[in-house]
């Protein structure tokens, strides 16, 4: 602590003073004001000038000099914490985004900073101190489930959690089941095009983020298929802590979409499988009632997205109308995940 500038009230005027003298810019935000018995001590820029300020507004001031804690002002980013650690080469490759899921983070790190992983997982939960757990991507999506391999780098390994969407508890489990943040709009707008009765497949729900929102706005019936036990596990325990907000009935089914032989037809398919929506897209017409919709997800070049579409799906247009796309989000440098909707003709 050092001696610094301050003026001296009286208490009782303490809240209006420092009202006075931070909107007129002579508060000296680096120090903390302190209690000195009936008095108050407040730092400021300009004593003489504070004094005179208060003249006007008949307040009794002193200047005086004594020594004042400082502020310790708490970074507000992951770059704050980390320019303090990191060589000067590396600031520019310090992440500026990464993906929140319950009270989990997830980040993706350039080659330059992984032998400082640490280091960045503790930058995020001291910057954010909801966050329990941090993970370091480690691998791209792949496999059966699609799966992404993950790395704890800092916090609990525990990758269960309850992500929040528009109000919805959805149960994730990081680690084994896929599951993106980046999709509740795009949850919320199929949901919300849902009518009172419906017949509604999620061919491929993973954890069950379609069906929820689905079942939260309207009285119908959702059958969610997936092959992977964990993510149907979520679901299952998502309808249970969701059960008094939903309207509708869920279905969970664990099985390949491929093995899936309902007794009847459906009036809207869901089928966010971007990568493999194409090969089902045959048992997904053969389940589709006349006039049926089929949301139908994709990666398409971003020059010339209508058109490969029609390309991808050219056995099937005979039989469909192409209602609209929709850009879900700028899936790498030359694609789009894609959001297709189409109605069967009859």
């Amino acid at each position: 602590m050092k001696d610094v500038q301050c003026i001296e009230v009286d208490k009782l005027e303490g809240q209006r003073v420092v009202g006075i003298i931070k909107d007129n810019g002579l508060l000296d935000s680096t120090h903390k004001i302190r209690v000195e018995g009936v008095n108050l001590l407040i730092p400021v820029t300009d004593g003489h000038q504070a004094i005179s300020l208060l003249k006007g507004y008949n307040v009794h001031a002193n200047i005086v000099f004594a020594e004042m804690e400082r502020k310790v002002s708490k970074p507000q980013s992951i770059y704050d914490y980390l320019v303090q650690s990191l060589p000067q080469n590396l600031w520019n490759d310090i992440p500026t985004a990464f993906d929140i899921i319950g009270d989990i983070a997830i980040v993706d790190l350039k080659e330059s900073l992984v032998d400082y992983e640490t280091e960045v997982g503790m930058a995020i939960m001291l910057v954010h101190p909801s966050i329990r757990s941090v993970y370091r991507k480690i691998g791209g999506v792949s496999g059966q489930y699609r799966l992404r391999p993950l790395k704890l780098i800092a916090g609990m390994d525990e990758p269960l959690t309850f992500h929040k969407e528009y109000g919805l508890d959805i149960m994730v489990d990081v680690r084994n089941t896929y599951f993106s943040p980046r999709l509740s709009t795009e949850h919320h707008r199929v949901a919300s095009n849902v009518r009172e009765g419906e017949q509604v497949l999620d061919l491929f729900c993973g954890v069950g983020s379609f069906p929820l929102h689905i079942a939260s706005l309207v009285e119908c019936e959702v059958v969610a298929v997936d092959i992977n036990p964990s993510a149907i596990s979520c679901l299952k325990k998502s309808i249970e802590k969701n059960r008094k907000r939903l309207k509708g009935r869920i279905i969970p089914v664990l099985t390949d979409a491929s093995q899936f032989f309902p007794d009847k037809k459906f009036d809207r398919i869901i089928m966010n499988h971007p990568s493999g929506s194409r090969d089902f897209f045959g048992i997904a017409t053969n389940l589709l009632a006349k006039g049926g919709i089929v949301h139908y997800y994709t990666f398409a070049p971003i020059k010339d997205y209508e058109n490969a579409v029609k390309e991808e799906l050219n056995l099937y247009l005979q039989d469909f109308e192409i209602m609209g796309y929709t850009k879900i989000r700028q899936y790498s440098p030359t694609e789009y995940h894609l959001a297709v909707d189409l109605k069967r003709k009859y």
